[in-house]
């Protein structure tokens, strides 16, 4: 991030894996970022960061969008259908 961070609403959004985490948070941003590059709808939802804990097989991701359906479809044209999405999440940047 640069330091700024975009109107919200923000989301959190969990991935359970089955097995280890084999994907860096680099590739699961570049899957996610690539989808919200779509001109429709989920063009007004932002990644903010991605991360991976291969340990706990969980990938987690916060974006900034109008409503959570817009993040629902964004993960999905990704190929990450979300498996729980917190709302009311509120980001905090340290510097």
């Amino acid at each position: 991030m640069n330091g700024t961070v975009p109107a919200g609403p923000f989301f959190l959004v969990e991935w359970y894996q089955t097995g280890p985490v084999t994907q860096l948070a680099e590739v699961v941003a570049a899957q996610l970022s690539g989808a919200a590059a779509v001109d429709d709808d989920t063009a007004s939802a932002a990644l903010l960061m991605a991360l991976t804990m291969p340990a706990d097989q969980t990938v987690f991701a916060v974006f900034s969008a109008p409503n959570s359906e817009t993040i629902i479809q964004l993960c999905q044209r990704a190929g990450w259908p979300p498996d729980r999405i917190s709302t009311d999440v509120q980001p905090w940047l340290c510097s």
